[in-house]
């Protein structure tokens, strides 16, 4: 992908984000994220670094390997709250905060 068709990927799952219940779909929407999060990942080192990790497996060391240490760890975050979600956790609001919270960081980061 060229990194807009990343970037309107990450706003596309976006949009479909806000047609959410998060707590009621607290799965879905934690996935969302995180894919959304990947997609802003991957426009933003294509243009920082002029080179982007295809897919989430390996992405939190591509970040620290090539000096983007606290995305990393957003993002790995991002990821750990997605594992115990898909797996039956029950989720409330805090957890939807921290969500959205976290997104906005990569956002912004993006963004810059």
């Amino acid at each position: 992908m060229r990194d807009l068709d990343h970037l309107e990927k990450a706003r596309k799952i976006e949009r479909s984000l806000a047609k959410l219940n998060p707590i009621e779909d607290l799965e879905l929407f934690t996935e969302g994220v995180f894919g959304a999060a990947q997609q802003y990942i991957a426009y933003a080192t294509q243009i920082y670094i002029g080179k982007h990790q295809d897919g989430h497996e390996g992405l939190t060391r591509f970040l620290r390997d090539n000096g983007l240490g606290d995305i990393s760890e957003i993002f790995n975050t991002i990821d750990i709250i997605r594992q115990g979600r898909w797996y039956g956790r029950k989720g409330d609001s805090e957890t939807v905060e921290r969500l959205q919270k976290l997104l906005e960081e990569v956002k912004g980061w993006a963004s810059a």
